[in-house]
C-alpha cells in the first residue's frame, strides 16, 4: 500500500502495476499517480551517432533460454530478433542505422505478452558483445520498462530479477518500480547490481513494493547502486506490512561508493517484520561521504529492528547502534575486532575520530 496525491486530495493506492514519483506532504511520505504501466514493450534510447548499436539480450536470468522481439526503431518496424542467451559472450543482434543524435529502440515479444517475456532484455558484467564498454556507452534513458516482463510467473520476481542489468551504462536516468500486485515472492538477488558501476545516474527510481509481497529473499537489492559516482538522491523505501521475514544481505552495499548521495532515504518500514536474516544493510552506505550520522539516527523504526535482531547486524555506516538509541545518543563505535565491546564516539578525539568516520565509515562529518 502506498499514498498518492491527485490534485489536492490524498488517496489510498493499493499498488497495481502503477508507475509512482515521491513526493512530501507535512513530512509525509506520500506518492503522484504516473498512470498505468504497459507491459507490452520495453522502450529506451540510445546515442546513434556511431552507426551501430547491439541490442543487448544478456539478461542472467534468461541464461541458456531463447529470445525474439519484433523491433521498432524511432516508431518504425524494423524486424524481428531472434537468438538464445548467452550472459557471458554478450548475447545480442547489431542494427545499424544512418549517423543522428539519439534514437528510440522498442522491442516487443513476438509470442505475446506474458510474465517474463522480456527477462532476456540486459547487459551482464562482462565486456564482449552487448557487453562491451562502448556498447553500454550508447544507451541513454530507459523509458519503459515493465517489471511484469521480467517476472518468473505472476505471481514470483525469480532468482535473479533484472541481476547486473544495466552494470556500467551511460543511463541519465531510468523509470520508477512497477512490480504488480499479483507478486507474493521476491527471489535471491532481487536487483542486485542492477545499476552498479552507472556512474552518469543521477536519481534512483522510486521504490514501492505491494501488498501482496509476503516473501523477500537473499541479496535484496545487493550492490544495487554500488559506483554511482553521480547519484545525488535514493527513493523513499516503502515495505508493505505484509512482509514477516527478511533473508540474509538485505540492501548490504547497495550504496557503495555513492561519493555524492547527500542523504540516506526516508523510510516507509513496517513493524510486522519478526524475522532478519544475517548481514541486514551491511555496509549500505559505506563511503558515502556526504552522508551524516544524523540521517540514520532518525530511522526510529529501522532502529528498532537493529535493537531486536542485533546479532544479525552488519553496520550500515561501520558503526555500531546503541541499545534503545534516540535521536540525542550518541552513536558508538566498536573498539575490538571481535564486534563486541563498544565506546561513545566522542571518546575519540577530533583528529581521530575525522579519520575514524571517513575511512572506516565514508562518513565526511559528525555534529556534535
Amino acid at each position: 500500500m502506498a499514498i498518492y496525491q491527485n490534485g489536492n486530495k490524498l488517496t489510498t493506492l493499493y499498488n497495481s502495476g502503477l508507475s509512482v514519483n515521491k513526493g512530501y506532504i507535512n513530512g509525509d511520505v506520500v506518492f503522484d499517480k504516473g498512470g498505468e504501466v504497459d507491459n507490452s514493450y520495453i522502450e529506451f534510447e540510445i546515442d546513434a551517432t556511431s552507426g551501430t548499436y547491439i541490442i543487448p539480450c544478456s539478461g542472467y536470468a534468461a541464461n541458456g533460454s531463447a529470445y525474439s522481439f519484433k523491433v521498432y526503431m524511432d516508431g518504425v518496424y524494423s524486424g524481428d530478433i531472434a537468438g538464445v542467451v548467452n550472459s557471458n559472450t554478450g548475447t545480442g543482434n547489431t542494427i545499424i542505422f544512418g549517423v543522428t543524435d539519439t534514437k528510440i529502440i522498442r522491442l516487443e515479444p513476438t509470442n505475446g505478452v506474458t510474465p517474463g517475456w522480456g527477462i532476456p532484455f540486459g547487459y551482464y558484467s562482462g565486456t564482449s558483445g552487448c557487453n562491451a564498454s562502448s556498447n553500454k556507452a550508447k544507451i541513454r534513458r530507459i523509458l519503459n520498462d515493465p517489471d511484469y516482463a521480467h517476472l518468473s510467473s505472476e505471481t514470483s520476481t525469480g532468482t535473479y530479477f533484472r541481476h547486473y542489468q544495466y552494470i556500467n551504462c551511460d543511463l541519465t536516468n531510468t523509470v520508477n518500480e512497477s512490480l504488480p500486485n499479483s507478486v507474493t515472492t521476491i527471489g535471491n538477488e532481487f536487483r542486485s547490481h542492477q545499476y552498479d558501476g552507472c556512474n552518469k545516474l543521477k536519481s534512483a527510481p522510486a521504490e514501492v513494493l505491494p501488498d501482496s509481497v509476503t516473501t523477500v529473499g537473499s541479496n535484496f537489492r545487493a550492490y544495487q547502486y554500488y559506483r554511482c559516482a553521480t547519484l545525488k538522491s535514493a527513493p523513499t523505501e516503502v515495505f508493505p506490512d505484509s512482509i514477516t521475514r527478511i533473508s540474509s544481505n538485505f540492501r548490504a552495499y547497495q550504496y557503495r561508493d555513492c561519493a555524492n548521495l547527500t542523504s540516506a532515504p526516508n523510510e516507509v518500514f513496517p513493524d510486522s517484520i519478526t524475522s532478519v536474516g544475517t548481514n541486514f544493510r551491511a555496509y549500505q552506505y559505506y563511503r558515502c561521504y556526504r552522508i551524516l550520522i544524523g540521517d540514520f539516527i532518525h530511522h526510529h523504526n529501522i532502529i528498532n529492528i537493529l535493537n531486536a535482531h542485533s546479532s544479525h547486524y552488519s553496520n550500515m555506516f561501520y558503526i555500531n547502534v546503541e541499545t534503545n538509541l534516540d535521536p540525542d545518543t550518541v552513536p558508538r563505535y566498536y573498539t575490538d575486532a571481535s564486534h563486541t565491546t563498544t565506546a561513545p564516539i566522542t571518546d575519540l578525539t577530533p583528529s581521530v575520530r575525522k579519520y575514524y568516520l571517513q575511512n572506516r565509515t565514508g562518513i565526511d562529518g559528525y555534529e556534535e
